[in-house]
């Protein structure tokens, strides 16, 4: 038997599966035999633009110690402070380190009376304010090895954009053979030159990803497939007739809110700034170097007039509450 290793999870955020419903229960299915405890594992999807906090598709693995029916209630009581230091801030942690988690009306009242003494999230949320979540209650407190939060956190990013790209249409805008070579380029973006260099080479990491390094060593696997390619394409499998693997390059730029004053790209850098994120996932997830997003990031700042980071996300900040 074959057995389960992160690009599992990355490769079923990206699955075709018609419905929603699906598509999570494959999640669930890839990701249960790396982050179960012994007390199940949970997946649904959230929106925290509403409160409280509204989830649906939710789905378990057989016999965990708390059902669909029991967590509904227990996320219903969630406060709004703690979706916003928990849901719309942390894309990997334990319960346990959110500031508030032993005051949450849900810990007492429905995990402690199941032997949930802490709970493992994967969090892959959205700009757009909604997400999908991979949730591992543990059986005592937990703290995650710095490494073991990387992964995980990278992992999110390739659920978010998963989830975003199912509420498109996957158009192609380039194929590519598993290995890079470009077969058909159909917008002006992926003709140029510096695209289709940075799809070749996308391709090229996935292909690593997918060989003998998920074994070897996942985390590597895992850093080489990045979440996007130049902050505007997923590369998704297309099978033909005969079986042959190729990747297709579909738009799957994330969504915000218009801010005149940045640039798209200033955007999207400020928005996973104000998520929690840093500057290294911001990267990965955007498929950037890192050296673009920290350039990006200080062009931000200075169109904001900030001189830190925590000053710049206030006044990014402000101006979403403008618009």
């Amino acid at each position: 038997m074959k057995r389960a290793d992160m690009v599992d999870i990355i490769e079923a955020s990206y699955a075709p599966l018609e419905d929603d419903q699906g598509w999570i229960h494959e999640v669930l299915a890839r990701a249960a035999p790396i982050t179960a405890r012994g007390l199940g594992v949970h997946t649904f999807f959230y929106d925290t633009r509403e409160y409280p906090l509204r989830v649906w598709n939710m789905c378990e693995t057989p016999g965990a110690a708390m059902t669909s029916e029991m967590l509904r209630p227990a996320l219903a009581s969630a406060t709004p402070e703690y979706i916003e230091m928990s849901w719309k801030r942390l894309h990997c942690a334990t319960a346990s380190e959110v500031p508030g988690w032993n005051d949450e009306p849900a810990r007492k009242a429905f995990f402690d009376s199941v032997g949930i003494k802490d709970v493992l999230a994967i969090n892959a949320y959205d700009s757009s304010g909604v997400g999908c979540f991979i949730g591992t209650p543990l059986p005592k407190v937990y703290r995650l090895r710095g490494d073991e939060r990387a992964t995980f956190e990278r992992v999110a990013t390739h659920l978010a954009a998963g989830f975003r790209l199912r509420r498109r249409a996957r158009e192609a805008e380039a194929i590519l053979s598993a290995t890079g070579a470009m077969l058909d380029a159909s917008t002006d973006a992926t003709k140029e030159a510096s695209a289709r260099a940075a799809l070749r080479d996308a391709a090229r990491s996935i292909d690593r990803a997918r060989g003998a390094m998920r074994r070897r060593n996942p985390q590597e696997a895992v850093l080489a497939w990045r979440a996007l390619v130049k902050a505007r394409w997923s590369l998704v499998d297309q099978f033909e007739s005969d079986g042959k693997r190729l990747l297709v390059a579909v738009a799957n730029e994330p969504a915000g809110p218009p801010v005149k004053e940045l640039s798209v790209r200033e955007r999207h850098v400020m928005d996973r700034l104000m998520e929690g994120q840093t500057t290294k996932l911001i990267a990965y997830e955007l498929g950037l170097s890192d050296s673009t997003v920290r350039v990006l990031l200080m062009r931000a700042m200075r169109t904001l007039g900030a001189r830190t980071r925590a000053d710049a996300i206030e006044r990014y900040r402000r101006l979403l509450e403008r618009d």
